[in-house]
Order: structure tokens, then sequence, then C-alpha cells
């Protein structure tokens, strides 16, 4: 794959990471660069540090596979410093069709990874259960707080890193559960040196201590492990729902009411308690657009990293 392939995909990664449900780990592995990401995150180990020590950074660059790993990181910063404040105006002022499109994307990936696990047994049909049921709960166990200073940004970016890497759970999603995604939007769109370092520094701690765990997962119970996955973006494609009544909401800190809690309706339930347009059809074409995306981006899945 060559560098302007990878450079797309990493913007991809980093505009599903800025929006709660969706996750930068799926485009990965919908896009054929999951294999090498997880090889270059692994290869920050002790054999890295011998290099290192000895001087040797062009072996040490060549180890993480740096072009790759650095083209990647590139294309999500692009993303992020780009699309971070349009996103926020847009989950705002039209949220409704922002999530249709987000839906259709999440539902296809959740069928791509559901065929990626290849033969189905009662092991991997417990997973998916049990990953289903986990991703249902998730989705409407409302927020919690670790607090308001940059500790809770470290600790919030380490579980949010986890979940990035992870095909189906979304970083966003998690820091939205625990009450710091309105935080982390202000410190983008801010630049809140502070906030930023805290939650880079728990991102990076918490994913290279992470990704060693599910690379041997993968490697040893990959059908129960994709089941799993799977199964928890099903049970948490209520969130993404369109059409939702709000049931909680706590204000931000720019004083902005962030939903913590909510239910999904049908279209025309919607209407009733709202009595504003469902879009119906605007939401039906949102979300097939999703599902088209998700198709061209497998199509167009490469072979390794680039080099």
């Amino acid at each position: 794959m060559g560098f302007w392939g990878v450079m797309l995909r990493g913007y991809a990664m980093g505009v599903a990471e800025l929006v709660p449900g969706v996750s930068g780990g799926t485009i990965a592995f919908i896009s054929g660069l999951y294999t090498p990401l997880l090889a270059s995150l692994a290869a920050f180990d002790g054999q890295l540090l011998k290099l290192l020590r000895r001087g040797a950074l062009r072996e040490a660059f060549a180890h993480v596979q740096g072009p790759f790993l650095l083209t990647l990181l590139l294309g999500m910063g692009l993303a992020i410093v780009s699309l971070a404040a349009l996103l926020k105006m847009l989950l705002a002022t039209h949220g409704m069709l922002l999530w249709a499109f987000f839906f259709g994307l999440i539902l296809a990936s959740a069928v791509h990874v559901a065929l990626s696990v290849g033969r189905w047994g009662a092991l991997e049909g417990a997973s998916a259960l049990l990953g289903t049921l986990l991703g249902a709960w998730l989705s409407t166990a409302g927020a919690v707080s670790l607090g308001e200073g940059p500790g809770a940004l470290f600790f919030g970016g380490a579980l949010a890193a986890c979940a990035w890497i992870l095909p189906g759970v979304s970083g966003s999603f998690l820091l939205l559960v625990l009450g710091l995604y309105d935080r982390v939007l202000h410190a983008l769109t801010t630049v809140a040196i502070v906030d930023l370092l805290a939650l880079a520094t728990g991102c990076g701690l918490g994913l290279l201590l992470f990704v060693r765990l599910l690379k041997r997962l993968l490697q040893s119970a990959a059908g129960p492990t994709l089941a799993a996955l799977g199964g928890f973006m099903f049970g948490a494609l209520q969130m993404l729902w369109p059409w939702q009544m709000v049931k909680a909401y706590q204000l931000g800190r720019e004083g902005s009411a962030r939903v913590i809690l909510s239910e999904p309706l049908g279209p025309a339930s919607y209407e009733r308690f709202y009595g504003e347009d469902p879009q119906l059809w605007t939401v039906a074409g949102l979300m097939c657009l999703g599902v088209a995306v998700v198709w061209m981006l497998a199509r167009g899945r490469g072979d390794g990293p680039v080099s």
C-alpha cells in the first residue's frame, strides 16, 4: 500500500475517533491496515530499547515500521486538527443526519467483522452474545465521572486508546461514558496544552500496554475475539440510532448541554414527541451512504505497510 493509501486511511481513522460510537480500529480493520498496525505498535519493545541504547536510530525506525506509522499518524492528526471544530458544530446543528451516516457505517462494519470470524461454533456464538450484551449495556449506562483534573484526562486517554485499537469499540464513546468527551473537544479546539499533554501521555501508555494482549488474543483465539467485537458493535448500535428521546443531559464546561442518556424512537414517534420532521428519506440515504463507504474501504484494502 502506498503513501497516499495509508494517509487517507489514517485520515478516515482520525475522523472516526472524533465521533462517539465510531471506532478508528474498525476503519483500520476493514481497510486492511489492522495487522501491520498491531505489528508496528507491538514493536515498541525491549528490542527497540536495545537499538536506541546502541544509537542505531535507522534500525530502530525500521523495527517499528516507522514510515508506515508516521504516515498513519500524520493522516489522523490532519483529520483531528482540521475537523474537530466542524464535527462539534455538526453534532450540535445536524446531529440526526450525522448519526444516520455513522449508523450505516457501523452496521456495515459489524457485518464485516462478523464475516471475518470464518467458521462459527458454540464458543464464537457465546462470545458474540456476550459482546452484544456488553455493548447494549454500555450504550445505555449513562455517563460516569473521573473528575476535572489532568489525571482524569490521563486515565480517560489510556482507556480510550485501548478502545481505539479495537474494531468496534470507540475511544470517543468511552470518553463520552466517562464524562470527558466535551472536555477533550474543547482542549482540541482551544489547544489547551496541559490537557492535551495529559491526554496524549495516557493514550500512549494505554496503547502500548494493551496492544500486546490484543495481539495474543487475535493469534490464539481470533474467532471468539472477533465474534465478541462484532457483537459489541451490534449491541452499541442503538447509541447511533438517529431518532432519540433525551432522558438525561449534563451541562458541559462551556455551558452546552451534553446528552448522557437517551432512548431510541421510531421516526413517527420522534415526530410526535418533538414535533419535528424525522427526514426519513434523507436519514435512510445517509445510512446507505455509510454502508457504501465501508464497502469501498473493504474493496480497497491493501496488503501491508507503506515503504
